[in-house]
């Protein structure tokens, strides 16, 4: 199935978040504003109706509305080309990470992302709102074409039957999601937690006890500014970062600092004193990488590599989802090719309404005049020499023989009765038959057609063309002379009659 519009879908996808990549995604990143959309749309050389950024942790996504029927290569080079020049550090760097896809593959790209099928954690529930919020915006800014939210609207009801029909999104594979399952099996609410560390990690279990499951917590942290601002909230407590006793106080104990030389030294610390205590807490977590803790002999010490052998048991489950996942997925771009193919439809029909309505202003009036004064010249011209004008077929069903100068393929129609054919792109053959058949000096001024792979002002698809043919000629001077003098007397005529 094809569509009226044009879907592209240029993507920057990393798979591993080192230093080097979160570097990489900053300096690719472009803001999802009305100003980046005007900018782009300026700079990216054809008509663009929409365009969404959307930013997930690992990728940046470029989705690209447009009408016009351009050769993919051409809108690859120009899309990037804008992306360089307009985002924050270039993708220079970043090329050979960048893919491109274009109509149902560059829909069914963007299905398979939403579901989490392209996230470092797979089946990540939370890039589905990542890339349907970055499309809504991105269609409240540019309203007129309903494209981009009938896509975010399709992907969230995609994202509901893959979960129904597949466990890819089943089990948890973040690390501090699996440490506060555990949490929440051996702690009842009520009883103290601590949490020693507010960086990335902290923060989301932060969240995940006291925002979703209520728990009631303890912090602390190295910055005092970030845990006081946090402690404003209810239903925690701040402690002092080198407040051991009070911190082991606890029933659990979540050590989610970063590791280095001085975190190492603060947990030996740490432990020193808790191997002091009488009571200790029942349940002790190092969410470190490397550990800063070790096991030994106890139990209660979970380390982050326990919890990456949880991680992985639901990452082989959700593995083995992923081809159930994708079938869904290809079997419903289909309803949504349907979707956009009635949407665009219904815009384009009444944009044809408007416009057939609407009177020519005085510019393409005097185009039309112009362009009769050439007619005119040149069929006087070439009538005083003798010739005869002949009108050929515009649609055929053999090979016309067009000009071997580009890649330039056939128009294909539908005939009578179901034949196949396709739009002239040259009338040689007809024109050799009517000489050949007793008419030995003809003309003919008409359309012809080419599908064109060169996108640019000297390709086009439609074209009128002036075909002369004689029999015998003399020697190329002759033609020469023939062609240059048709030209020089259709604009001595379009001069004098229009004052130029």
């Amino acid at each position: 199935m094809t569509m009226p519009i044009k879907i592209a879908c240029v993507s920057l996808n990393l798979q591993r978040l080192d230093e080097s990549a979160l570097n990489t995604l900053s300096d690719a990143f472009l803001e999802n504003d009305s100003e980046t959309v005007a900018s782009f749309k300026r700079d990216v050389g054809f008509p663009v109706e929409q365009l969404a950024v959307i930013r997930k942790c690992n990728a940046v996504i470029l989705v690209i509305v447009y009408y016009d029927d351009l050769a993919p290569d051409f809108v690859r080079s120009r899309v990037l080309d804008t992306w360089d020049k307009l985002s924050r550090g270039g993708i220079i760097e970043a090329l050979r990470h960048i893919k491109f896809f274009e109509g149902i593959d560059a829909i069914r790209y963007l299905a398979e992302c939403s579901v989490g099928l392209h996230s470092v954690t797979l089946g990540d529930s939370q890039v589905l709102s990542q890339v349907c919020d970055a499309i809504q915006i991105a269609s409240v800014l540019q309203p007129k074409n309903p494209v981009l939210n009938t896509l975010a609207l399709w992907l969230k009801s995609l994202a509901i039957e893959v979960k129904l029909r597949t466990a890819l999104f089943e089990g948890n594979t973040s690390l501090e999601r699996i440490a506060t399952e555990i949490v929440v099996r051996e702690i009842e609410k009520g009883e103290k937690i601590s949490l020693i560390g507010l960086g990335r990690s902290g923060k989301l279990v932060l969240k995940i006890l006291t925002e979703e499951l209520g728990y009631h917590l303890k912090i602390a942290n190295r910055t005092a500014g970030v845990v006081n601002e946090i402690g404003k909230k209810n239903n925690i407590e701040i402690i002092d970062f080198n407040n051991h006793t009070e911190l082991l106080n606890s029933e659990c104990v979540i050590l989610a600092v970063d590791s280095n030389e001085e975190t190492k030294k603060y947990a030996k610390k740490l432990l020193e004193q808790f191997w002091k205590l009488s009571i200790k807490p029942r349940l002790l977590i190092d969410l470190a990488s490397p550990q800063l803790i070790e096991k030994k002999d106890n139990p209660q010490f979970i380390t982050l590599e326990d919890l990456s052998v949880e991680a992985n048991k639901n990452i082989n489950k959700r593995t083995s989802e992923i081809n159930k996942a994708r079938d869904i997925i290809n079997k419903h771009c289909f309803v949504v090719l349907e979707s956009l193919n009635k949407e665009i439809s219904k815009i384009i029909l009444n944009k044809q309404k408007t416009e057939v309505t609407c009177k020519l202003d005085d510019t393409k009036l005097e185009l039309f005049k112009i362009r009769n004064s050439g007619y005119k010249a040149i069929r006087g011209y070439l009538d005083g020499l003798g010739f005869v004008e002949v009108n050929t077929p515009y649609i055929v069903g053999v090979s016309t023989d067009p000009p071997k100068v580009d890649n330039g393929g056939t128009i294909n129609v539908v005939w009578q009765g179901g034949a196949a054919a396709f739009l002239r792109q040259s009338n040689q053959l007809y024109k050799q038959m009517v000489v050949a058949s007793g008419l030995p000096k003809i003309y003919e001024i008409g359309p012809f057609w080419r599908a064109e792979t060169n996108q640019s002002y000297r390709h086009l698809q439609e074209s009128i063309g002036l075909d002369i043919e004689l029999s015998n000629p003399k020697n190329l001077e002759e033609l020469y002379k023939l062609a240059y003098s048709a030209i020089l007397e259709a604009k001595k005529t379009i001069w004098k009659s229009h004052g130029y």
